[in-house]
Order: C-alpha cells, then sequence, then structure tokens
C-alpha cells in the first residue's frame, strides 16, 4: 500500500473515530456532518468524499462499534474456560455496557429508528433489545448455577 492511500485509509479511521465518539456522546440525531468535519479538523469535502450521505457515515461507526464488541467476545470465547464461565463473561460484558450513567451505545443504537429505510439497521435494533435484557438472562443463568 502506498504512502497516499495509507493516509487516506488513516483519514478514514480517523473520521469514524470522531463521528462514532460524536455520536455516543451526543446522538445521532444532534450531529451535523459540519460537527465531524469541525471536531476532526478537515474541510466538510472532505467528510463528504468519504461519506456521501450521513447514513454512511452512522453505518461505518456501527460497524466499528460492532467491530470492537465482536473482538472482546472473540477474546472470551477463545479462553479455556468452562462454556458457563464464558457465558457469564460475555453477559458482564454486555451489561458493563448498561452502566453508562448516560446509556451512550444503548441511546447510539436506538437512534437507528431515524433511518428506519434501511435494512441492516433491523438487526441492531434487535442487537439493542438483546443488550438491554442482557442483565435479566445474567440473573436467571447466576439463579440456574446457585440451585
Amino acid at each position: 500500500m502506498s504512502k497516499r492511500e495509507q493516509q487516506k485509509l488513516q483519514r478514514r479511521q480517523n473520521i469514524i473515530q470522531i463521528a462514532k465518539d460524536l455520536f455516543l456522546e451526543q446522538g445521532v440525531q444532534n450531529i451535523q456532518m459540519q460537527d465531524v468535519a469541525d471536531a476532526a479538523g478537515v474541510w466538510i469535502a472532505t467528510i463528504f468524499r468519504y461519506f456521501p450521505k450521513k447514513e454512511y457515515l452512522v453505518i461505518a461507526a456501527s460497524n466499528s462499534i460492532t467491530n470492537e464488541m465482536a473482538t472482546d467476545i472473540g477474546q472470551i470465547v477463545e479462553q479455556t474456560i468452562p462454556a458457563f464461565e464464558k457465558i457469564e463473561q460475555i453477559l458482564d460484558y454486555y451489561i458493563s455496557g448498561t452502566k453508562d450513567p448516560q446509556l451512550s451505545l444503548a441511546k447510539f443504537f436506538e437512534s437507528f429508528d431515524l433511518y428506519e429505510k434501511m435494512e441492516v439497521l433491523d438487526w441492531l435494533r434487535q442487537f439493542n433489545t438483546f443488550f438491554v435484557n442482557c442483565n435479566a438472562l445474567r440473573l436467571v443463568l447466576l439463579r440456574i448455577s446457585c440451585s
């Protein structure tokens, strides 16, 4: 990969990271593309070169979040511990996200209601419901293990 291609990839990743942070802090509907450009220190045209529509940037940010989560969960799954402990660690991982006093991640996924026209987001809404209900499942598993 040439130096120019590396710089473009790095700039794209930086834009995604900044957008993700802004979306989590303030909500998708409260952030404009200009806000992302300002925070990234680039011109708005640069943002639109990489992401012609806000929806594309939202999808890229959500992919970044879910990729991070998949990596974290993959590390748990690869451990050589009993399956029950893996399940417990995975549920603890999801529950830790609900302990955020501002519920940033849950609000981020909830804000996808604005983009209902995109089929892939149906899965994300279902994931959000699962994420919020993990605590109840964890309690059931703990009761089973204590029996």
